[in-house]
């Protein structure tokens, strides 16, 4: 199973991929997605030379402003102090030459690939990164998270979330179950993600099928069940939770 994060901007018409080197989580993005998905489509963006100022008042908690100024724009960008997937930023935008104005929402959504790759295609949401070890067919520009996060500390995090995108959703048998029993369940779920007609009916689905064996799938949630107290720290702070 592949994991994908998908950038959702509200208030217009379907989302485009802002022209930046940034991050692929934070205001600085935020107003980048926002300020492409306006843009008149077929002509290119000009690059702007941002001044920023920080308005959040200081005896605020739990929420940040930034306001972004370039030329005859504004941009204004509201969200709350949470796990970067699961921020929601409002964005104000304004143009005091044209007296445009737009207010709407950047979101990303983190979500398995087969899950929402219609949505993606109906134009509702562009890709910003996939948790895989190769890139995804049809999405070779979008990076990876190995080659997004650089700090090395958070290499074992990127493993454990490449040991639950490659479990996926696993099928488990109760313990105890007879050594015979258990064998003819595996030969058979093996034949059946290897049948023909199943793999032309989940490709024309759109929902490719990645067969883990079970010996491999009972190694890989002994160790999500083994996680260091480092690793669950470092998933505990970039989701927000104490």
């Amino acid at each position: 199973m592949i994991l994908v994060v998908v950038l959702v901007v509200s208030g217009c018409g379907p989302a485009s991929a802002p022209a930046t080197d940034e991050p692929a989580f934070g205001p600085t993005f935020a107003r980048d997605s926002a300020m492409a998905a306006i843009w008149t489509e077929g002509e290119p963006m000009p690059a702007l030379d941002w001044s920023e100022e920080d308005l959040t008042p200081q005896d605020l908690v739990g929420s940040s402003t930034i306001r972004y100024t370039a030329g005859e724009w504004a941009v204004t960008v509201v969200y709350p102090i949470v796990a970067p997937d699961l921020t929601v930023y409002q964005v104000d935008i304004g143009n005091s030459a044209s007296g445009l104005t737009w207010s709407g929402e950047v979101d990303a959504q983190f979500a398995s690939l087969g899950s929402i790759s219609g949505f993606m295609e109906q134009g509702h949401g562009i890709p910003v990164m996939f948790t895989a070890q190769k890139p995804v067919p049809g999405y070779e520009n979008v990076p990876l998270i190995q080659n997004v996060v650089k700090d090395k500390s958070y290499q074992p995090v990127i493993d454990l979330l490449f040991t639950v995108s490659l479990l996926g959703r696993p099928f488990a048998a109760p313990p105890g179950i007879p050594a015979e029993r258990l064998k003819i369940l595996q030969e058979a779920f093996y034949k059946a993600m290897h049948d023909n007609e199943a793999i032309k009916i989940s490709q024309k689905a759109g929902r490719p099928l990645d067969y883990v064996s079970g010996e491999d799938a009972q190694k890989m949630a002994k160790s999500i069940l083994e996680v260091s107290p480092q690793v669950v720290k470092l998933v505990k702070e970039a989701y927000g939770v104490k």
